[in-house]
This record gives structure tokens, sequence and C-alpha cells, in this order.
């Protein structure tokens, strides 16, 4: 198993900082296999920073 790519998953999060708000729902529905709750983008995006980091 090789370890997480820190510079990746910091490019990751620049790519998810960039989305609109209805591409952050799509990427929450990819990443949580859920629907995205009501909240803000800011929070979208933290919450989607976070998951990318727990999956690694």
């Amino acid at each position: 198993m090789t370890p997480p790519d820190p510079a990746a998953i910091e490019a990751e999060i620049e790519r998810i900082r960039s989305l609109g708000l209805e591409d952050l729902r799509r990427e929450w529905r990819r990443l949580y296999r859920s629907e995205a709750p009501r909240i803000s983008r800011d929070l979208l995006v933290l919450a989607l920073g976070y998951r990318l980091q727990e999956m690694e």
C-alpha cells in the first residue's frame, strides 16, 4: 500500500474549491453516495475536502 500523496490531495482540494454549487453537489453524491445536504457552498467545500483526506 502506497502512502497518500499530499500534493495530489491538495490539487484535488483546489479543484473542488473552484467548482460551482451544482458541481459541488454532484461531487458530494460521488464521494458520499447520498444526496448533498442543503448547506452553504463553503461548508460543502470543507466537507468534501475532509472526505478526500479521509479516503486516502
